[in-house]
């Protein structure tokens, strides 16, 4: 009787602790939610909440290009009628909006051909958002194979020629929005514990950029001048516009020799 019991408990224990383990998948417990529409930055849901999933920046009506949020909207159409979602965090911004990762879900259960169960590489795979690397960083990887697939084959907002913003024409009418930009490096520079990237002479103006030591991934500032990069982040700035990196936000594109490449 004290074997069975001590079984009975087990398995109970067990299933408690795969159950928790479960729990967080969804903001509400067993709950899978129907998407309504990209609408603002952010996903609308059937129960009136908003979803901003980690990993994935959507353009809004802000953006320079008013083409760019409907090519935006039109891309993502395609998974709001074949998969639900699963938040997996209550946790919630400054605006009111579900963040952290969610899971795509098939409506039918079967999954699909790309066999993307993350919402945000799925995303970002459309042509629906660009990829924040620096807000998922277990994820980079996928988010930026995503990104570049979208960007080949021009999907979605990547059909658009100034979705990737040339870092040589600076940042201006992109101030306070998330941007991808590529160019030239005209010369880098470290203050402190700080990268500074500069795509243009000191009478010219242009995107800059700058990286705190723990963001460089591999970034020599000797070796940068004339090599081509791709950075992504918040524009900042007026005049002298800039882009703070975060983690894996600058990739190495071509070396000094090469032509750019987009």
């Amino acid at each position: 009787m004290q074997r069975t019991t001590r079984a009975i408990v087990s398995c109970l224990c067990a299933l408690g602790s795969a159950t928790l383990a479960l729990a967080p998948l969804s903001a509400r417990a067993g709950e899978d939610v129907q998407i309504v529409a990209l609408d603002q930055g952010a996903l609308r849901l059937a129960d009136g909440r908003r979803l901003a999933p980690d990993g994935a920046v959507f353009p809004t009506r802000l953006d320079p290009s008013p083409l760019r949020e409907a090519a935006a909207r039109e891309a993502a159409q395609g998974l709001f009628q074949t998969a639900i979602v699963l938040p997996a965090s209550p946790r919630r911004d400054r605006h009111g909006r579900l963040t952290g990762p969610a899971r795509r879900v098939p409506i039918d259960g079967v999954q699909k051909a790309d066999g993307e169960d993350d919402l945000a590489v799925a995303l970002v795979r459309a042509g629906a958002a660009y990829a924040d690397p620096a807000a998922r960083i277990e994820a980079a990887d996928a988010l930026l194979a995503a990104e570049d697939a979208a960007r080949r084959a021009r999907s979605g907002i990547w059909a658009l020629p100034d979705t990737l913003a040339d870092s040589a024409q600076g940042g201006q009418g992109r101030v306070g929005l998330f941007t991808v930009a590529q160019g030239r490096v005209f010369s880098a520079r470290t203050a402190g514990s700080t990268l500074y990237i500069n795509f243009s002479g000191p009478k010219t103006v242009a995107l800059a950029a700058s990286t705190g030591a723990k963001s460089r991934h591999g970034l020599v500032p000797a070796t940068l001048a004339g090599t081509v990069l791709r950075v992504r982040g918040v524009v900042q700035g007026t005049e002298r516009t800039r882009i703070a990196l975060g983690a894996r936000a600058a990739e190495m594109i071509a070396g000094p020799a090469k032509e750019m490449e987009q």
